[in-house]
């Protein structure tokens, strides 16, 4: 897959359903309907061919593939914040 055809909001949804494991709080958190989440939710679903998360009925527990991809965000986001901050501290 090209990286660079990928929806990188996506990600975003990702890592808040991670946490969240309920689309209701990861809307509320992203500020967008929870509609526009279960959307996102199904591109992603489709991107990795994995269901991701499975409804409980004490919310959406992820897969291990899932599992697998929070770690890599968190990887992702780390490094992420390491450039960010890194340009705020050289910046004139």
């Amino acid at each position: 897959m090209d990286w660079r055809r990928i929806d990188l909001n996506l990600l975003k949804v990702l890592a808040v359903m991670l946490e969240e494991q309920s689309v209701a709080r990861c809307a509320e958190r992203l500020f967008v309907s929870p509609s526009a989440v279960s959307h996102a939710l199904a591109k992603l679903r489709q991107m990795f061919s994995d269901p991701l998360f499975v409804r409980t009925g004490g919310g959406m527990l992820p897969t291990a593939r899932a599992q697998s991809l929070e770690r890599s965000l968190s990887l992702l986001k780390a490094v992420l914040d390491v450039e960010l901050e890194a340009g705020r501290v050289s910046a004139p």
